[in-house]
């Protein structure tokens, strides 16, 4: 008598049987392979594991994950944990993030009380979006979800990946449009400029993304609060999915 199981021979899901002495009940998925060969579980290749299986690994033999060009995953060489990236990381390297900035010029400082503007629309695709702003003085940043604005500039959003032909599906970015109506406003900053002697300015880039609706108005506000002119700046960076 023999026993199906799911089966990888040189990484390859196969249909072998293996002999009655095997536990059926175990529901062990075996690897096996050559010799002198590698084990690698190759990309799209379906394993077929179930609840409470195991993999069991034939005296000898290793398993590596490589991608679907056969590319080993790499390994440091010293602490021996796999080699990662983050997430943002990532997205940049599959041409999915998007990036818009402006500063001021300088003969062109931001007046009191005036504000930089990102008004963004977003498509049918949900945004996951970091924001970035920067002042000679005393500001504050906001982020407005569901904001009516009227007007504005178009703005060039550029791919993070210049080699990448994907293109945002963001239905509109402007910058300073006309702010009707705030919406719900989600994020409220201060950024110190300070006093005295340390007027050095100040910036907020959280970390941590906002993960933006489809087809909604969202708008980045930074103001000046300074009480003078300030030079100043603004970016957002987003991925989409």
């Amino acid at each position: 008598m023999t026993v199906s199981q799911h089966v990888l021979v040189n990484g390859r899901q196969t249909g072998t049987t293996l002999p009655e002495a095997i536990d059926a009940q175990n529901r062990r998925l075996f690897v096996v392979t050559n010799a002198d060969s590698v084990t690698g579980l190759v990309a799209g290749t379906e394993v077929g594991l179930v609840a409470g299986t195991e993999i069991v690994l034939v005296a000898g033999t290793a398993v590596q994950l490589v991608d679907a060009s056969g590319d080993l995953v790499g390994v440091d060489d010293i602490v021996h944990s796999l080699q990662v990236i983050d997430v943002l990381h990532h997205e940049i390297h599959e041409g999915n993030t998007f990036f818009v900035s402006f500063k001021t010029a300088n003969a062109a400082p931001l007046a009191d009380d005036a504000a930089l503007i990102f008004a963004i629309t977003t498509g049918a695709k949900t945004l996951h979006l970091v924001s970035n702003g920067a002042s000679g003085g005393d500001a504050e940043k906001e982020i407005l979800e569901g904001a009516t604005i009227t007007g504005g500039a178009a703005t060039t959003v550029f791919n993070r990946d210049r080699t990448s032909l994907l293109t945002s599906g963001v239905t509109a970015v402007v910058l300073n449009p006309t702010v009707n109506a705030d919406g719900v406003r989600i994020d409220h900053q201060f950024i110190p400029g300070g006093t005295g002697g340390q007027t050095i300015g100040g910036t907020s880039g959280p970390r941590n993304e906002w993960i933006f609706k489809p087809t909604t108005i969202y708008a980045i506000r930074l103001t000046n609060r300074s009480g003078n002119v300030q030079p100043a700046s603004l970016a957002i960076e987003w991925y989409e999915e």
